[in-house]
């Protein structure tokens, strides 16, 4: 099986901040990739390679250009290794639409807010 979306050996401990290397600082950080992130020795990557997934597409998260996703072989001893020959810029869209019943703001106020996300 392949896990398409997600930050398997980005991250290591939810609660602990230095071992999230997934979401970085600022909106447009197209330098940051995935591949040079990738911890091999992370305890999440032989659990999921025992429940049947042999390979993942890692990518970063955050802002509107977050960085460069890899696809990766969940078996190797380096990033490299673990290298399965694809990488790809993601691209996260700016949410600025109404998020439920609480979201007072206006249709003028939702339409300022996109226009001020795709300028960033």
């Amino acid at each position: 099986m392949i896990d398409s979306g997600t930050n398997l050996g980005l991250s290591e401990v939810g609660a602990v901040q230095q071992t999230q290397d997934f979401n970085e600082v600022g909106d447009v950080v197209p330098q940051m990739k995935a591949l040079t992130a990738v911890n091999p020795n992370a305890t999440a990557i032989p659990v999921t390679r025992v429940s049947g997934v042999t390979t993942a597409l890692s990518s970063p998260s955050g802002g509107l250009f977050p960085g460069t996703a890899a696809l990766i072989n969940l078996h190797g001893y380096t990033p490299e290794q673990m290298f399965a020959g694809f990488e790809g810029v993601v691209l996260e869209f700016p949410n600025s639409g109404r998020r439920g019943f609480f979201d007072r703001r206006t249709d003028e106020e939702v339409k300022k807010a996109a226009e001020t996300a795709l300028k960033t």
